[in-house]
């Protein structure tokens, strides 16, 4: 997470005054710096804004239409419909696409999949791929520390779009190609290890609350199962006037099944509320 405090420093800071071309204090104070073993450059070295553009009129429909850029994964989401009320920007296969708005959070991508068009409120960017891998730039542009680098370069409760002018100057970390694919490579292994880890821990979850059914013989009704055809319940066990008084999710086949009442200390548990309605009648 970034340091999101009120900046202070125990000694002066000077800036030359050919710099001073920002007027907000944490441009120049940001605790944030880039440093690495490799050389740093400038993306403008690496990517260059690509210009077709579409007239709003002129777009007829036939290419799909950016949505948006998720925060938490970066993929590119198209609309349901291909429609458009401002001019967009023709985008091909392997090209970056940067949200103007949501650059400093993250909103980054390479297409991979099909020519797209977006709004203007994105810039597709064309990659030299000779100098540096996409996915290795991605991951650059998206990670914690270049993110919170981002962060104190933005004026607090101003929405700027982050133009070329402003993205090409800054400056990431380039290791050889190879250096980078490898780097990728090893990235890619490791993120695909932690997603089937996340995913032998919900289903461990998932194994331990069967075995606790199982256990005590009690059936576990699907959404379906529970809402479609007609259930029957005797007399005596209506002890509730709600719907739910049909599901027997918790009920054990192998044992005694009794009420918590019973096996409690203290007053009775009265019931919730049911649509507005005050319900007394204990558990």
């Amino acid at each position: 997470m970034c340091r999101t405090s009120t900046i202070k420093e125990s000694y002066l800071k000077f800036i030359p005054y050919s710099g001073l071309d920002k007027w907000y204090v944490s441009y120049y104070l940001n605790p944030y710096v880039i440093k690495s073993q490799y050389p740093l450059i400038g993306l403008w070295e690496v990517i260059k804004p690509s210009k077709e553009r579409i007239k709003k009129d002129d777009y007829d429909g036939g290419l799909p239409v950016v949505s948006k850029i998720s925060f938490k994964d970066g993929k590119i989401h198209l609309r349901d419909e291909n429609k458009t009320g401002m001019d967009l920007y023709e985008m091909s296969v392997n090209q970056l696409l940067v949200s103007k708005i949501n650059f400093h959070q993250g909103a980054v991508s390479i297409n991979e999949s099909t020519k797209l068009v977006c709004s203007t409120h994105y810039q597709p960017y064309i990659i030299d791929y000779k100098k540096i891998n996409g996915q290795y730039l991605v991951s650059v542009l998206r990670s914690n520390g270049f993110l919170c680098f981002l962060q104190y370069l933005r004026a607090d409760g101003i929405k700027n779009e982050a133009t070329y002018e402003f993205i090409g100057k800054l400056k990431i970390p380039l290791p050889p190609i190879e250096e980078q694919n490898r780097i990728i490579k090893v990235y890619n292994k490791r993120t695909q290890f932690a997603e089937q880890q996340v995913k032998q821990a919900k289903q461990l979850e998932r194994d331990i609350e069967s075995y606790l059914f199982d256990v005590l013989g009690i059936e576990k009704l699907e959404d379906e199962k529970s809402k479609k055809g007609l259930q029957f319940v005797r007399l005596k066990n209506l002890d509730r006037w709600d719907v739910f008084v049909s599901q027997k999710i918790g009920l054990s086949s192998k044992y005694e099944n009794t009420k918590l009442q019973a096996v409690i200390n203290g007053k009775p548990v009265y019931g919730a509320n049911v649509k507005g309605i005050k319900r007394t009648s204990s558990i």
